[in-house]
């Protein structure tokens, strides 16, 4: 085992492109040397197998460890056993634990020229048997990190001047599995990327969709002054509301405004699947050996981000366990021989449920509710803010309208005071399909409402429309009087719905989609007066 040896060993080794195959050409070509009973390499792992550990009770953390990664011997009793295992007794070894966890904790060298009355050995009987006389184990270090340890039982006396040789061996293997493991890191970030860019342009997509939580109404308000709050912690959030009032685009609102905003927005929706498949979404599949599954856990993919668990009030009492210890400890519960692993994720959950009394009814865990529920933002539904109903419609209106590339339509203000006071049971998407069906019908050139989903409460909701006092009675003719009496309905609704505010954001003029110079020359046409005015005003 000279120098050149060792150097085309090395070569032939470094040539290969993947690192499970170049630390088993690496280990196969030294075990074919003369005198070489059994060549190993560990890497640095997660401690994954300490349910089953022989070691467990010896292992200072259980958290990392020594993977047996290649293995390849000559035995001098064929049959016996099959040392290119990697299963056994050995396949795990902790850190600190025996001579190769002390050459991985330590990164000493440890060269034994001879092993006769060495406390380290294990199996005195193996070693007598197989006629092994030397040892050595080098650290597999590069860039200041150990990599993992190479071990080699030899049948001779392996000398200093050898052992050197194999320390700068396995600093080039060393240096070999840190670029491979940092290749794979890089391959593993462009995937990452890849799948935060397709996140982003989802969120892009629905970054004008905040604005279908426009209005000018104290409740709505409320919610904006809350969402800026929570913002800028990082506790959980908990949104509550009815369907179709915009949970979603509140904890889309809850990220962007955070500081993990350049992180990924992770959803999911926790009615979408039964509790096994749902597990397998939220935190990968319990993987076997060198298995990775971050790629399938939604956990990590949120990671340093923000994850969104929509309809909270619907996931398992068994999911719920692990959520709580995800909130609570900052990591994703240890499973099979898999051990708990860190992430840094906010959680971000919604529900339409009252989970108050879900935890009553034993449906929801007291302890994930009381976390969750540190910063809560409820979100009324569009009932109880009706004055912001005809700035949202517009904001559909336009948008379907450019879409389609139609003309820009606006509302009546017949439909304005109708649309105002629907009930809208399914909310703002009610509305939006309300109107976009609208334009559909009427091809864009004009608000057809179907008949069938008439914009006229009915008769049992239809709410009184109290008059006010005109300055001059209005016209008597029928045709004319009529078209002037729904006018003068509609923008006293308007005015009504803005507490008489005429011009600017919010203002009955936006509302009716005319100019402020215009409704103050139709309430002055309709005979309404100042007086009147601060009437609706108050």
């Amino acid at each position: 085992m000279d120098q050149e040896i060792i150097q085309a060993i090395t070569l032939s080794a470094l040539q290969e492109s993947e690192l499970k195959p170049l630390v088993r050409n690496l280990v196969h070509r030294i075990a074919n040397l003369t005198g070489i009973a059994l060549v190993r390499i560990w890497l640095t792992g997660l401690g994954d197998h300490c349910s089953t550990c022989c070691f467990q009770k010896e292992c200072p953390s259980q958290t990392r460890c020594l993977h047996l990664a290649a293995s390849q011997g000559t035995t001098l009793a064929p049959g016996t056993a099959d040392w290119s295992s990697l299963e056994g007794n050995h396949s795990r070894i902790p850190f600190q634990v025996q001579k190769i966890g002390y050459i991985g904790s330590t990164g000493s060298t440890i060269h034994l020229e001879s092993l006769e009355g060495v406390p380290w050995i294990t199996n005195p009987a193996w070693v007598n048997s197989e006629k092994i006389t030397s040892f050595v184990g080098h650290p597999l270090i590069a860039r200041g990190e150990i990599m993992g340890v190479l071990a080699i039982f030899a049948r001779f006396p392996i000398s200093k001047n050898q052992s050197t040789w194999l320390r700068t061996l396995a600093d080039f293997v060393a240096l070999a599995i840190a670029n491979h493991q940092g290749h794979n890191h890089l391959k593993e970030q462009i995937v990452r990327l890849e799948r935060e860019n397709r996140h982003l342009q989802e969120e892009l997509q629905d970054l004008q969709g905040y604005a279908e939580l426009a209005g000018t109404s104290p409740a709505l308000q409320k919610v904006r002054q809350q969402v800026e709050f929570v913002a800028r912690t990082d506790s959980p959030a908990l949104i509550i509301g009815e369907p179709g009032t915009g949970k979603e685009l509140v904890a889309r609102q809850l990220h962007r405004q955070s500081s993990r905003k350049d992180r990924s927005f992770i959803k999911i929706n926790c009615e979408i699947a039964p509790a096994e498949l749902l597990e397998k979404i939220l935190f990968g599949s319990v993987g076997g050996q060198f298995q990775q599954n971050e790629s399938s856990s939604r956990v990590q993919m949120a990671d340093q981000g923000t994850l969104f668990l929509d309809e909270i009030g619907a996931l398992p009492m068994s999911l719920q366990i692990m959520v709580n210890q995800l909130v609570q400890e900052g990591s994703i519960p240890a499973r099979g021989n898999q051990p708990a692993q860190p992430v840094n994720v906010r959680i971000v959950a919604a529900s339409r449920k009252n989970l108050r009394d879900e935890v009553q009814a034993g449906r929801f865990r007291a302890d994930l509710y009381h976390r969750l529920s540190i910063f809560p933002i409820e979100i009324p539904p569009l009932r109880e803010r009706p004055e912001d109903i005809p700035l949202l419609a517009n904001f559909f209106i336009g948008r379907i309208c450019q879409k389609n590339q139609f003309p820009q339509l606006t509302l009546s203000p017949e439909q304005v005071f109708a649309l105002s006071h629907r009930s809208w049971a399914e909310n703002v998407t009610e509305l939006r399909s309300v109107v976009e069906q609208a334009v559909t019908l009427g091809r864009g050139e004009k608000l057809l409402f179907e008949s069938g989903r008439s914009l006229v409460p009915s008769s049992s909701n239809k709410p009184e429309q109290p008059e006010l006092p005109l300055e001059s009675p209005p016209p008597t003719h029928s045709g004319e009087n009529k078209i002037r009496r729904q006018e003068r309905e509609s923008i006293m609704a308007a005015l009504r719905l803005t507490k008489g505010k005429i011009f600017g954001l919010g203002g009955a003029a936006e509302i009716l989609g005319v100019k402020g110079t215009t409704l103050a020359s139709r309430l002055k046409a309709l005979g309404i007066s100042k007086k009147e005015f601060r009437q609706t005003n108050g």
